[in-house]
């Protein structure tokens, strides 16, 4: 899969969202709007969680379904 390459406010905002998942208990199923709130999502953010989900990239998160707004799972 190919990457997504982040502009510099977007790369600090996907940080914030690395650091949110990181405090998440083990089990938790949740969309990427849970994520985001209470700001509106970001299609491109959501893209590059998914493509680092797919890739492995974040080891404690597995994607609940075949698309991004199908959710994530912490593991």
């Amino acid at each position: 899969m190919r990457s997504v390459t982040l502009t510099k406010n977007e790369g600090n905002y996907y940080d914030k969202i690395l650091a949110k998942i990181a405090q998440l208990p083990v089990g938790i199923s949740f969309t990427p709007a849970y994520l985001f709130d209470p700001d509106p999502t970001s299609s491109r953010l959501c893209r590059k969680l998914w493509y680092d989900v797919s890739n492995n990239r974040i080891p404690n998160l597995k994607s609940v379904g075949s698309k991004s707004c199908e959710g994530y799972r912490t593991v």
